[in-house]
């Protein structure tokens, strides 16, 4: 698949200067986004279309270009950075003196101003005082030792506690490395009708009936020879009632995978991940945009 070009643009002010250079895949998106933060923009140029291994050097390129020609840009980087957070172009980079003194007018500005403390004194008021603080509640007693019944750590204290564990070492020490005293001992006819008795009449939940058919299908694939593996043929899953699995490649990366049949009647599987699905979207927008 031929992907999009991208391009190097310059965005221009109301007297013809070039004051911002950039890269995007999408010119009138871009420039859309750019509006907000600079309105001083009202207009966009081409630079150069470039491709996706190139884009970074030229982008640097027009960049120290723009600087040698007096032209009054506002990029802060060098160029060749994505804009992620994680490859900013500021990063590592300290502010100027000129750069800190103005944030902190713009910030001061913003919160000093008569119509701010104005506004924040009426929402002040109409949110009315803060509560009082409720008053610590006592502590109720609990009910069931309230009608006489005894904890069950009543008397319990830390010698208890090592007595206890101190007998339960000595008889794990006894039992360690002893066959369980009903191994190999066959139950009697009075046990095993005790134990029918106990279960009859229960019913089995849905996850405990789906273990034993599978259980129980491993079990006759075991006495008949087959031998289950996850490569069965199209035939052995429809005869088990598995659902048919079909070959499918990305429309962006060609990458092979299997996934149901039922999915592609659906109109899934044409991309096998977000980015794929991402990039197929960016290039149908540029190619309407175009």
């Amino acid at each position: 698949m031929e992907m999009e070009p991208i391009v190097i643009y310059a965005l221009v002010d109301g007297e013809g200067r070039r004051r911002y250079v950039g890269k995007t895949t999408c010119l009138k998106r871009r420039f859309a986004r750019h509006r907000r933060p600079r309105p001083w923009a009202v207009g966009v140029i081409v630079l150069e279309e470039c491709t996706a291994e190139a884009w970074q050097e030229r982008e640097k390129y027009w960049i120290r270009h723009a600087r040698r020609s007096g032209w009054p840009i506002e990029n802060l980087a060098d160029g060749g950075c994505s804009g992620r957070p994680n490859n900013f172009g500021m990063t590592g980079q300290k502010h100027s003196a000129d750069a800190r003194a103005k944030i902190s007018a713009a910030q001061l500005a913003s919160w000093v101003t008569p119509e701010r403390r104005a506004k924040d004194a009426a929402n002040n008021r109409r949110r009315g005082p803060l509560p009082k603080a409720r008053p610590p509640r006592e502590p109720k007693q609990n009910a069931r030792f309230a009608k006489g019944n005894i904890p069950w750590n009543a008397g319990r204290t830390k010698d208890t506690d090592e007595r206890v564990a101190s007998i339960g070492a000595k008889v794990a020490d006894r039992l360690r490395g002893r066959a369980p005293s009903n191994k190999g001992r066959p139950q009697s006819d009075a046990a095993r009708a005790a134990n029918s008795r106990a279960h009859s009449g229960l019913r089995w939940s849905h996850n405990r009936r789906a273990a034993f058919e599978r259980s129980r299908e491993a079990w006759l694939l075991t006495l008949r020879g087959v031998r289950r593996s996850k490569s069965w043929t199209a035939k052995q899953r429809a005869a088990r009632g598995y659902p048919a699995m079909v070959t499918v490649r990305c429309a962006v990366c060609d990458t092979a995978r299997t996934i149901r049949e039922t999915q592609t009647k659906r109109g899934r599987g044409k991309y096998c991940s977000a980015r794929c699905r991402g990039i197929a979207s960016a290039a149908a927008r540029w190619r309407k945009a175009s």
